[in-house]
């Protein structure tokens, strides 16, 4: 049979028996090796095949559709399907002289690399390389692999399909085995017997296109083994040859300006195509307007009929030819606005890529070669973006391709068909300017790629001074990124000419920070001044030590409270920064912050009318005693009992506040005595009065008074009135002690007696006292 001629005549290794059955277990699977030789004379397999293919084209000419003879009880079904099974087998035919010569071609090819592998002497020129060199191996090595996993899918997908035209096969074997048996239980010369035998050579001729089928795609699947085997052989070939340039490449100022002059030259070819398109641009508006005014002409012409058939077909064309040539202006536009950003914004990149990758390998400013690191690493941000954004706009395309496929087979056969087919022409031109444009950055990305992994490279055979050198430049990056860091963004609303203009500014740790610290050395400075000041007061002017404290605690808060807004401002950090506190929290705030700023105020108007002052005795809410300082939030008074207490400053203000030196320090006292009845008044008088001249505390102006105040129940009650000056350390209570001391000395002296108090005694005498005489000694009982 012709399988067998075939199978033997290309795959001298394989046996073949009868189609489906020998194929079966001869023909590789997908995961066969490649042949290891050659057909024994694929001349002769050729001749034969092409021998085949006239016999059956003269044989389908010869007998047209229909005029085929056909045995009784043979529809016409079966004869057309008998005539589409040799179409069909002429067809597989070709396809076998075509796989077989792609065998044949990619073997030689696969010779031609192996050796070319093998007999490869080295690179002649000598170290180091240029970078050039090796920048054009990467690339040749990525087209190399990429090209092998391509083929390894359509090597498996080829293997699918053998699985399937296998099983085909078997099906059409075991079907002539069916049509034979009819054969053999039908009578001879009967016409059940010619049908039956009519479908026996119909089912061997569909046996014998599936066999040349699987024998075709088998073809095709050593044709991709042959080519897989040429791209990895060529492969190989380009990483040893990336393996001997493992040494030391070098990137000089030549080869920067050499990748220049092939970017100018890219540009250039670019550039030539930009003004071609333009120039289509301009005949695709022209012919936009054309049809539009075709359109508009033939809705407003009145020499047709209103709504009859040739009318109707007109607006149909024309408006359809309106359309595709809107849809042609559209995508041309599309690719002049690609090809556009290619000459200015990509072109103008790869030029500046190279100028940092010099820079990043042969720079000696550790600065300058962490900025071009950084440089590229953000080009490969925004190749990567500009990439997302090829990639949705060619999905876009394809819908709208797909959209434009349906409306083709909605009109197809009509008038129509072709302005829809220019159409969708165009549309296709956009996809391909799409996909061109994915590549084109595909191959930059990973051209960085191998640019970043050059500087890993570079970085490991650098000295220990220069990677501290570098490792300091990264480290101060990441911190002036951090120190310029926002937390937040505040718009500032200012008026220009009577115009409303809005700002943004921001909030960054940097300004914070350097906010803080100006705060900080700005207050210690403020501390230092003040402390200085109050020192000089308190020696130089008299002021009271503790009026010295005062003053230094209201000059730092009133200092601090400056020194905020001036730090605000030279931080450029508006006051609009704190209205983020608002609602709730700014509520939360204020009511919180109301009594503070309320005694605040407070302490201010009291140091500001010195009604209360610093060393004044004051009452105020059952406390007495000596104030000792006027704070921010509150003043402290400390009690003749030594007990400080801590007064609001408001309270100073709202409630009853009794100064005993508010006009001066001068107090009256009074020390009050009893002397037995009969004593003489005027010498007591005159005791009295000289115990008040001893006392050194008390004042001579006004001088002491004794009042004979009253005749007591028990004794004559005198008063002895006088004054004294409540200067810091005078107790008014020590001299009222030691004036009592003087007066019971000196009455003591001149026989005056203090009586003690009578009381008269009642006893009751409802019943007679109960009186006992008890031995001494003896307990009563």
């Amino acid at each position: 049979m012709l399988v067998l001629a075939l199978s033997a005549a290309f795959f001298p290794p394989f046996s073949w028996a009868q189609p489906g059955s020998s194929i079966l277990k001869g023909a590789p699977g997908k995961d066969a090796a490649a042949p290891t030789q050659a057909p024994s004379d694929p001349g002769a397999a050729r001749v034969r095949i092409e021998q085949e293919i006239a016999r059956l084209r003269d044989q389908l000419e010869r007998v047209p559709s229909g005029a085929e003879p056909a045995p009784p009880g043979i529809g016409p079904a079966e004869v057309e399907n008998a005539r589409k099974d040799r179409a069909l087998l002429v067809v597989v035919y070709e396809a076998q002289l075509n796989s077989l010569a792609r065998v044949v071609e990619q073997r030689k090819a696969r010779e031609a690399a192996e050796k070319a592998e093998r007999e490869w002497p080295g690179f002649t020129q000598k170290q180091p390389y240029a970078i050039l060199l090796l920048d054009n191996l990467r690339e040749e090595a990525d087209t190399h692999r990429a090209a092998a996993e391509l083929l390894k899918s359509s090597r498996d997908l080829a293997g699918i399909e053998m699985d399937r035209l296998r099983r085909k096969a078997k099906q059409a074997a075991e079907a002539v085995r069916r049509a034979s048996a009819a054969v053999e239980s039908t009578a001879a010369g009967t016409d059940a017997r010619a049908a039956a035998t009519w479908r026996l050579e119909a089912a061997r001729g569909q046996a014998q296109a599936a066999g040349e089928a699987l024998v075709a795609s088998d073809l095709a699947a050593r044709a991709f083994d042959e080519k897989l085997s040429v791209a990895q052989a060529q492969l190989r070939l380009t990483e040893r040859k990336l393996a001997a340039l493992s040494g030391p490449v070098a990137i000089s100022t030549a080869d920067v300006e050499e990748a220049h002059r092939r970017l100018e030259t890219f540009r250039l070819q670019r550039d030539r195509e930009l003004q071609s398109l333009l120039e289509v641009s301009a005949r695709a508006h022209k012919e936009r307007d054309t049809a539009a005014k075709a359109l508009e002409a033939l809705r407003t012409a009145g020499t047709v009929a209103d709504n009859s058939p040739a009318r109707d077909q007109a607006l149909l064309l024309a408006e359809a030819r309106l359309r595709a040539a809107e849809v042609r202006v559209q995508s041309i536009g599309a690719q002049v606005q690609i090809l556009t950003l290619l000459l200015s914004h990509y072109h103008n990149m790869l030029v500046e890529s190279w100028t940092w990758r010099h820079t990043a390998l042969a720079g000696t400013d550790p600065d300058a070669r962490q900025e071009a690191r950084r440089q590229l690493l953000e080009t490969v941000k925004n190749l990567t973006l500009w990439s997302s954004r090829s990639t949705a706009q060619a999905n876009e395309v394809r819908s709208a391709l797909q959209e434009q496929d349906q409306r083709v087979q909605a009109v197809s056969g009509s008038e129509v068909e072709r302005h829809e087919q220019n159409a969708r022409a165009a549309l296709r031109d956009h996809e391909v300017a799409l996909e061109r444009e994915r590549d084109e950055i595909a191959r930059r990305l990973a051209r960085l790629d191998h640019w970043q992994r050059d500087f890993t490279d570079v970085l490991s055979t650098r000295s220990i001074p220069e990677i501290g050198a570098d490792l300091l430049v990264r480290v101060k990056d990441v911190a002036v990124r951090v120190w310029n860091y926002e937390l937040l963004t505040i718009e500032d609303k200012t008026e220009v000419d009577g115009k409303t203009v809005t700002t943004s500014r921001g909030i960054t740790v940097g300004k914070s920070i350097g906010a803080a610290l100006l705060i900080l050395l700005g207050y210690r400075l403020l501390a230092f001044v003040s402390g200085r000041a109050e020192r000089v007061l308190v020696s130089r002017f008299e002021v009271g030590e503790e009026e010295g404290k005062t003053f230094r605690r209201w000059a730092n808060a009133l200092g601090l409270v400056a020194l905020l807004a001036l730090t605000l401002n030279i931080a450029r950090i508006p006051l609009t920064v704190f209205a983020f506190a608002g609602g709730a929290l700014a509520i939360g705030i204020g009511f919180g912050t109301q009594t503070l700023i309320k005694n605040l105020i407070s302490g201010m108007i009291v140091l500001v009318e010195r009604n209360v002052r610093v060393g004044d005795i004051i009452e105020v809410e059952g406390i007495t005693g000596r104030v000792t300082s006027v704070n921010v939030r509150s003043s402290t008074v400390r009690g003749f009992d030594g007990v400080e207490s801590m007064i609001p400053n408001s309270v100073l203000l709202e409630q009853k506040v009794t100064n005993w030196t508010l006009t001066n320090a001068d107090l009256q006292r009074v020390v009050k005595v009893g002397v037995a009845y009969g004593t003489p008044v005027r010498e007591v008088a005159r005791i009295l009065a000289e115990c008040a001249e001893r006392h050194p505390a008390v004042l001579d102006h006004p001088a002491a008074q004794v009042v004979f105040e009253d005749f007591g129940d028990n004794a004559l009650m005198f008063g002895l009135y006088f004054w004294l000056n409540l200067a810091p350390g005078v107790s008014a209570t020590q001299v009222m002690s030691d004036l009592r001391f003087l007066i019971e000395e000196r009455l003591r002296e001149a026989g005056i007696s203090i009586p003690f108090t009578q009381r008269d005694v009642h006893l009751a005498t409802a019943r007679p006292l109960k009186v006992e005489v008890v031995p001494a000694g003896s307990t009563p009982a």
